[in-house]
């Protein structure tokens, strides 16, 4: 289902230039809720996400008829700065920020902080203090934004 709706809502978005980052479908049946995060170039402010929750409520009997939804409450919000980077546009749209990376080599977990200094298409090349580190998305098991207090 969150593939589904994922996929609904880009293609609503895809105009506004709007990155569909996830969707999280949590509650009951009868309390359910579903969040979906977008991001674009630039960020997403309050204002873009009360417009585009308005433009998705246009459509809403395409999921409702398509997914059989019933009850359920629709938010759009941002990702926040400390959510975990997922996509090489996520890695992209932060180049040259501090991130902490944990990745899987050779059946251990990894782990190092550095700056972002390109997303490739397969990897992403982080710099450390005396070398560089590149880092395919494939193994990446989980990435986040550090705030970088010395700016």
């Amino acid at each position: 289902m969150k593939v589904r709706i994922k996929q609904i809502v880009q293609e609503l978005f895809y105009d506004d230039e709007i990155e569909v980052v996830d969707v999280l479908i949590r509650g009951s049946a009868r309390n359910r809720i579903i969040e979906i995060l977008v991001d674009r170039d630039g960020g997403v402010l309050l204002d873009d996400c009360a417009k585009l929750s308005r433009k998705l409520a246009d459509h809403l009997e395409l999921l409702e008829s398509e997914l059989g939804l019933d009850k359920y409450r629709l938010e759009v919000s941002s990702p926040g700065l400390t959510r975990p980077l997922k996509t090489r546009r996520d890695f992209k749209r932060n180049i040259q920020r501090r991130v902490k990376i944990e990745w899987k080599q050779e059946g251990r977990t990894q782990s190092l902080e550095g700056r972002i200094i390109d997303a490739e298409e397969m990897q992403v090349k982080i710099e450390l203090k005396k070398s560089t580190a590149a880092i395919p998305y494939e193994d990446i098991e989980k990435a986040v934004i550090q705030i970088d207090w010395n700016c």
